[in-house]
């Protein structure tokens, strides 16, 4: 009992002598230090998803994410750039784009970027007369742009001269060898090298008398005719393909393929029942 009354006092003791901390007292003048934020990047995560969306060619897709990205940033010239080749590639809204490329040649003319935008929108319109003239100003004013020797490259190759379009698909080349720089990396083929391949086949399909020669087949031919019909896109691109030099006959066929395997499905459909109506009629006799 002595014990425990001596070691209870001697704490009581110990507890006194402990110095208590120092108080400070803090003045408005003297602020606390705090680690200023970090800025946040408005819209984009948003912004990398339109760029894929449009990059893997989903333009419906990207016109509703648009919706939503162009109230976060109504005046970044890449959200109305993308905006304005989207519904140009859907078909709608012609004043909505017609609108759009207007705002960026008032407010951002010396952007490599606007004459770019314009030449798209010709391209997606099958306009490669003006695309390539507003091509050659993208590529005047940025000069180091692989999107933008891949434009010039589409405008060139739809009115079939290849010979320049080479020689700007060896300057995006020389600028991105490894193709690091290439939209719509999950694709098979990025939109630029796409938009080269899609004008190749517009010039195809656009410079060849086989089509008149189809539509007198469709008339005369029934069955045969249709089988024709149906078969001489691919007949009157495949003439005119052959004609083309790499890479652009390589361009060509991966879009020919990605984007019409319903028409091949059909075709072979056809040309099948055709096959089978003709050995009918032979076994038959």
């Amino acid at each position: 009992m002595h014990d425990t009354t001596s070691a209870t006092a001697e704490e009581s003791s110990i507890e006194r002598r402990r110095p208590e901390p120092p108080h400070v007292e803090r003045s408005d003048a003297q602020p606390v230090d705090v680690a200023p934020a970090e800025p946040v990047e408005v819209g984009g995560t948003v912004l990398d998803e339109t760029r894929r969306l449009v990059a893997a060619r989903r333009f419906v897709d990207a016109a509703r994410v648009l919706d939503s990205l162009h109230r976060l940033r109504p005046d970044d010239p890449e959200v109305i750039a993308l905006e304005a080749v989207t519904h140009a590639h859907i078909g709608r809204h012609r004043n909505r784009v017609k609108t759009l490329l207007h705002r960026l040649s008032a407010d951002f003319p010396d952007r490599s970027i606007t004459w770019r935008t314009v030449s798209l929108v010709s391209m997606a319109r099958f306009q490669f007369g003006p695309a390539q003239k507003a091509a050659r100003t993208a590529v005047h004013l940025g000069p180091n742009s692989v999107a933008n020797w891949h434009t010039l490259a589409a405008a060139y190759a739809g009115n079939g001269w290849f010979d320049e379009a080479a020689v700007c698909l060896e300057e995006a080349t020389k600028l991105d060898p490894i193709g690091s720089d290439a939209d719509g990396r999950d694709e098979p083929i990025g939109f630029g090298p796409w938009q080269i391949g899609r004008a190749v086949n517009y010039w195809a399909l656009t410079r060849s008398y086989l089509a008149a020669l189809a539509i007198v087949g469709t008339m005369l031919f029934g069955l045969l005719g249709l089988a024709v019909a149906l078969s001489s896109p691919m007949l009157i691109r495949e003439v005119r393909i052959r004609a083309a030099p790499e890479p652009f006959r390589t361009l060509a066929d991966l879009v020919w393929r990605s984007e019409h395997r319903l028409r091949l499905l059909v075709t072979a459909s056809v040309s099948a029942v055709l096959l089978v109506w003709v050995v009918l009629i032979i076994a038959t006799r």
